[in-house]
């Protein structure tokens, strides 16, 4: 039928679209995989394409973008499911929150959140540098 070869034919030009937006990531990846060698991986990543997709994402030319949506006002029935998903993406300890997922207005809101009381234990020995953020000093 007609309509059985529209879809044949949008489901050929969706899967084209899908490879060249692939292949040309691939390449991206592999032009990016020489500034890292370049200039060497001083946090031992050894998976260097979350790394590139880290720079997709927080690029200087898209942080204002990004910081754009960690700002935005979840909808409530959404709240929950989305911080769940941010916080495994982070790698984030969803023990040490301090009351429920729905509380945070934003992607924002839950990372500058309060944290149980003794979840983390902070050195005290002198030079020891203390961060309060869900992150790892590089240099």
């Amino acid at each position: 039928s007609c309509d059985g070869c529209r879809m044949w034919w949008l489901y050929q030009i969706l899967a084209c679209v899908f490879l060249v937006i692939v292949a040309t990531a691939e390449w991206q990846y592999q032009r990016f995989w020489k500034q890292i060698v370049a200039a060497g991986n001083p946090a031992e990543i050894g998976f260097t394409r979350m790394l590139y997709l880290l720079h997709l994402l927080f690029d200087r030319e898209r942080m204002h973008l990004v910081a754009s949506i960690c700002d935005t006002e979840l909808p409530i029935c959404l709240r929950a499911p989305i911080l769940w998903m941010v916080a495994k993406l982070m790698g984030c300890n969803l023990k040490e929150v301090k009351g429920s997922l729905d509380s945070f207005r934003t992607i924002g809101d839950f990372f500058s959140r309060e944290i149980v009381d003794g979840a983390r234990q902070i050195d005290a020995a002198p030079g020891v540098v203390v961060s309060p953020a869900d992150a790892r000093i590089l240099a």
